[in-house]
């Protein structure tokens, strides 16, 4: 099949129905019919042809899964006519007329294909989705005291901040030490494929926010740190949030 995953063209869908509102380098803002407006992080994949094309940050997750599924099926051959679109390790590439050029006509009942394809794979889908939550919700428990330690250490650097003469040498320490527990803090919520969907907004609004100057002013540094804290304690929320829709699923 035609599977692209991919923006062609710079366009998001071969159809006209999604509508780019506005474009950075960091951000795609949509409208679509029955979605409303919503936001996707773009970036780049190998295309079939060797070249870097542009897409979308999850469409890398729709890549990956189809590439599982073709690793999983060695005795099947999958041809993708979508020449331009992202490389899919496992795939043929190749034109919709040579593919179908020497296809055999041959009876089947899809009806019952689709029903016995169903039943088991749904099992499978079951247990792997499973799998998945349970990882990931492992995952948060991992790094949730890191969060709340960075959330810790913000508040006590905005503090010293705010105070009418800051002890300078006191924040110098506090920040250095809080190094390593804010970059945790701070990546964790783009890495993790579930928590990264669901906070897409939040993240976008920490990158528009953070003010990246090499020279800052103490004012600054102090919105930053406000807007770190932000995203600490929203990625919190988040955590806690999908780990009780996580508990519910998997009782």
């Amino acid at each position: 099949s035609g599977l692209d995953l991919a923006m062609t063209d710079n366009r998001l869908y071969a159809s006209n129905e999604a509508k780019i509102l506005n474009q950075t380098e960091t951000q795609i803002t949509i409208s679509e019919e029955g979605l409303g407006a919503y936001t996707v992080v773009p970036t780049t994949t190998k295309s079939a042809d060797g070249s870097e094309v542009a897409t979308r940050e999850d469409y890398l997750i729709f890549i990956k899964e189809f590439e599982k599924i073709a690793q999983e099926n060695p005795d099947i051959k999958m041809i993708n006519t979508a020449l331009k679109g992202a490389l899919i390790q496992g795939m043929t590439y190749q034109t919709m007329e040579k593919s179908v050029k020497n296809l055999k006509n041959i009876e089947m009942d899809l009806d019952s294909i689709v029903k016995k394809a169903t039943s088991s794979k749904l099992e499978i889908f079951k247990k792997e989705a499973v799998k998945m939550l349970l990882q990931t919700k492992e995952s948060f428990e991992k790094v949730k005291n890191t969060i709340k330690q960075a959330v810790s250490l913000a508040t006590e650097l905005i503090a010293e901040l705010s105070s009418e003469k800051p002890d300078l040498e006191k924040f110098q320490k506090t920040y250095e030490s809080s190094k390593e527990a804010f970059s945790t803090a701070r990546t964790f919520p783009t890495q993790d494929l579930i928590l990264s969907t669901y906070m897409q907004a939040e993240i976008a609004d920490f990158i528009n926010s953070y003010n990246k100057e090499s020279q800052l002013s103490l004012e600054k540094v102090k919105e930053n740190i406000e807007t770190e804290k932000k995203l600490f304690e929203k990625t919190l929320d988040s955590i806690k949030l999908i780990t009780e829709m996580i508990n519910d699923v998997t009782k």
